[in-house]
């Protein structure tokens, strides 16, 4: 395919004004014909199940204008920024066929993240960044040391930014990068617009969704609105993490603190922490809220908690970072989507299906790859358990890809 292809790393979670109005401006600013999306499944970044499933996600996607839904895999969704960034953009390198990645960002000048990000590699490559983290601080903290910049790294697109250009910059991929400056609200900012034709986070639109609330219609696309109504009336429930608080507690006492030791990116002494503080919390809100601190941030806290629910542990994560984006699984595509289709049997350079079994059998059960779609098939199960109304084993067998006519 000669055409220019948009990609965009997304979670729609849910779809707003915001994300539409990201959409057609990197679309104008690039002059693409096609998205593709890389979607966080049924989990996402800040550690928590989707409020709605992905399956009804990835038809909101096609209804604004995504051509191509590819999944994130959990092993990747539910990580830091890192390991985040790494999965999602190995994915869009790996169809072959996308040219632009456009993302918002709080700084909105791309110049100034990409030397942000130059810096940042040439940190790592001193070991510096290893260094730093030892004092026991995060992630993001020791970047903001290194960087001497609070003003780059102070918001949450900010930092997923520069590690999408550290990725793109370290393998020298030949995607063109360009970044939309967000407005009226940061990533996580609770409160609604005073001004209804102001953009609402998603952060603020997640209780109005969760309690019913009529005016989450003021914030979201029409059409991303019904289809957000219809699943809520006929599917699930709207997830959320503390409905999963039993269940953390029951598995916490059968394995302790040994089992929290393997969890993904826990540090040593956090497990006896965590464990220390669940004997007196009634939910896992009321968990994290009492283990936060400025060396454990909340987000860190939810994904290490989630990590254990799921039974994500940090031997799979490690192994999976090291050659990420190695299958595409679609969800869904639109009639124009069909072209791309066509398009990755030529160049995509990694299997790819819109069948959770076909894809599965392209592995044998040593490979990374295998691992991944089983902890795939595990968690949405766990999913379903929860937020389904009806529950249905084995939704990743049974579910057809959404092909989607306009």
């Amino acid at each position: 395919m000669m055409e220019k292809v948009l990609g965009v790393i997304i979670e729609y979670n849910p779809f707003h004004n915001g994300h539409l109005y990201h959409l057609e401006k990197a679309k104008e600013l690039t002059g693409c014909r096609y998205v593709v999306g890389v979607m966080s499944g049924n989990y996402v970044q800040r550690g928590e199940p989707a409020i709605i499933n992905k399956w009804a996600r990835t038809e909101i996607a096609l209804n604004n204008g995504v051509d191509l839904v590819i999944e994130l895999p959990t092993v990747y969704a539910t990580q830091s920024a890192e390991g985040f960034a790494k999965g999602a953009v190995n994915i869009l390198a790996n169809t072959g066929i996308v040219t632009h990645l456009v993302f918002g960002s709080e700084k909105g000048d791309i110049n100034s993240l990409k030397a942000a990000a130059q810096k940042l590699l040439d940190f790592e490559e001193k070991g510096m960044i290893k260094e730093i983290l030892k004092k026991g601080i995060s992630y993001s903290e020791g970047l903001k040391e290194l960087l001497k910049d609070e003003e780059i790294l102070k918001g949450s697109n900010n930092i997923l930014a520069v590690e999408y250009l550290k990725e793109i910059l370290r393998k020298k991929l030949p995607i063109t990068v360009d970044t939309i400056k967000r407005f009226n609200n940061n990533y996580n900012d609770e409160n609604l617009p005073q001004n209804e034709t102001a953009i609402a986070s998603a952060t603020a639109l997640r209780p109005l969704i969760k309690n019913n609330n009529p005016a989450i219609k003021k914030y979201i696309p029409e059409s991303s609105y019904q289809i957000l109504i219809d699943t809520l009336s006929k599917r699930q429930i709207p997830a959320s993490l503390d409905q999963m608080s039993e269940f953390f507690f029951q598995l916490l006492l059968r394995d302790g603190t040994e089992g929290l030791k393997k969890m993904a990116r826990i540090e040593i002494g956090l497990e006896n922490r965590i464990f220390q503080k669940a004997i007196d919390s009634p939910s896992i809100t009321e968990l994290i809220q009492s283990v936060r601190s400025k060396r454990f941030a909340k987000s860190r806290i939810s994904r290490i908690i989630l990590h254990f629910i799921l039974n994500l542990n940090e031997e799979l994560l490690l192994e999976s970072n090291e050659n990420p984006g190695r299958y595409l699984r679609i969800l869904g595509c639109s009639t124009q989507g069909l072209n791309l289709l066509k398009s990755l049997k030529n160049n995509c350079n990694v299997p790819f299906s819109l069948n959770y079994s076909k894809l599965l059998k392209e592995f044998n059960k040593e490979k990374i790859e295998k691992r991944q779609l089983l902890l795939e098939d595990s968690a949405t199960n766990i999913y379903t358990k929860f937020f389904f109304k009806n529950f249905t084993l084995g939704l990743e067998y049974t579910e057809n890809a959404i092909i989607f006519k306009k």
